[in-house]
């Protein structure tokens, strides 16, 4: 999962797209610069005879240059490249910072296991030891015992963070697409 990066996600597909397509347009604003040629098929009659008059027709742009269209297009794809540039550094800040979650998460449930989970074995050990020798009550027994269950969930809601931390760092990373 580590080696794709934002490159895959829609939204930097779509703004790359965007900057594609005003690159064609722009090429195609350039060819307006070339005069238009098109073959040309003159049919007639004179003195009842048919006449066919091949010929090629040329058309010179003499007032629109394509000026316009051309100034459209580079506008077109300056945009778009701002907006292609702007997506991807917003990406990229997003893959960074769940990354950071998803350390920080694996780093909490790792402590808690660590140093929280064997105390909460042993302690349930001398629990049950002491409320057999009846040293407890069953209240007390019951109280202690909601305080130990309560640091085991506080153990799996960490993992729970960590593995939403992941699935949210590969969405970012556009592994869903």
């Amino acid at each position: 999962l580590e080696s794709a990066g934002p490159d895959r996600r829609a939204d930097v597909l779509a703004a790359d797209r965007e900057v594609r397509a005003a690159k064609a347009a722009r090429n195609l604003a350039r060819a307006e610069l070339l005069p238009g040629l098109a073959f040309r098929l003159n049919y007639g009659h004179e003195n009842g005879e048919p006449l066919v008059h091949p010929g090629l027709a040329v058309t010179v742009p003499l007032f629109q240059h394509g000026q316009e269209s051309r100034a459209l297009a580079r506008a077109r794809e300056d945009r778009a490249k701002v907006e292609l540039e702007r997506i991807e550094n917003a990406a990229t800040a997003e893959v960074e910072g769940l990354d950071k979650v998803l350390q920080l998460a694996g780093l909490a449930a790792d402590s808690l296991a660590a140093r929280a989970l064997p105390r909460v074995a042993e302690s349930e050990g001398m629990l049950r030891e002491s409320y057999r020798a009846g040293k407890l009550d069953l209240p007390a027994l019951l109280l202690v015992r909601r305080d130990l269950l309560d640091t085991r969930r506080e153990y799996l809601d960490r993992l729970l963070d960590a593995a939403l931390a992941g699935i949210d760092l590969a969405v970012a990373r556009g592994h869903f697409q």
